[in-house]
């Protein structure tokens, strides 16, 4: 009898395992943790890295910015005990990248630090069972969400323009059944793409296994549009329960530009 493959579930949030030697990060999602990259952390200055600490956490920050542009953008930064490299980048993110932080911008991002070792599969595990991480996690994502709900009624109550929602499974598997139609023809313009598809996780739950669902989550993938499952009891789960438990809204926004830190300190 051939060997179930245990489930992944959905993307919860990123775990940051930083150490003296190394960051390590995590894909959390709801069943399941998975390695995403492990980036060493260079010696000190040399001639040909005339800052190497900054360069270290912008190689952190290439390496996340692919996987907050998915749709997770709750960041869980964790280091052992008397190790300040966390709290080093941390302050680096807030100096060299506020756009990540700024109000009404499209990355949306939160980030918490607390102390912990994610630096090998075994002890992140461990971590991201722990009642602290749960706790950390739960506030962090909680703002992350709150941001997307925001943006979700902004969009509701526009007065037109390109802004579209979508309520249902259906409207929604046929707008990314359209998407995917003029993406496979060379030199078709892609219609305006859906900032965000959201469902409950109870949603998720039943609807799993429907092809129509496994069509959307697939096709998002494809061209990069941003889903994100959130827990029915939540705040913001609870608004999208009263929508139906699953929304799609298209509300085409300016793409972020990074801050003059980082230019100018390249």
């Amino acid at each position: 009898m051939p060997r179930r493959r245990p489930r992944r579930g959905y993307p919860v949030a990123i775990l940051a395992g930083i150490d003296a030697k190394k960051t390590v990060l995590w894909n959390v999602y709801s069943e399941s943790i998975a390695l995403a990259t492990t980036i060493p952390k260079p010696p000190g200055g040399t001639k040909a890295t005339s800052n190497p600490e900054f360069n270290y956490f912008e190689t952190i920050v290439a390496a996340l910015k692919p996987i907050f542009s998915s749709g997770v953008k709750s960041l869980i930064v964790a280091s052992p005990r008397k190790i300040s490299t966390a709290n080093d980048f941390m302050a680096h993110l807030q100096k060299h990248h506020a756009y990540f932080f700024k109000e009404g911008s499209s990355w949306g991002v939160h980030v918490s630090g607390m102390e912990g070792n994610a630096s090998d599969q075994q002890n992140a595990i461990a971590l991201a069972k722990s009642i602290a991480f749960k706790n950390t996690s739960a506030a962090t994502i909680a703002l992350e969400t709150a941001r997307i709900i925001e943006l979700l009624d902004a969009c509701i109550d526009g007065d037109g323009g390109d802004t579209e929602v979508f309520f249902t499974l259906d409207e929604t598997d046929a707008l990314f059944q359209y998407i995917r139609a003029k993406a496979t023809v060379d030199g078709e313009e892609l219609p305006p793409l859906p900032e965000y598809v959201l469902m409950t996780d109870t949603f998720y739950a039943a609807n799993r296994s429907d092809p129509r669902l496994q069509r959307i989550m697939t096709i998002a993938k494809m061209v990069k549009v941003k889903t994100r499952v959130i827990q029915a009891v939540t705040d913001s789960g609870a608004r999208i329960t009263q929508l139906g438990g699953l929304v799609c809204f298209t509300s085409p926004r300016p793409p972020e530009e990074e801050d003059e830190d980082v230019r100018r300190d390249r």
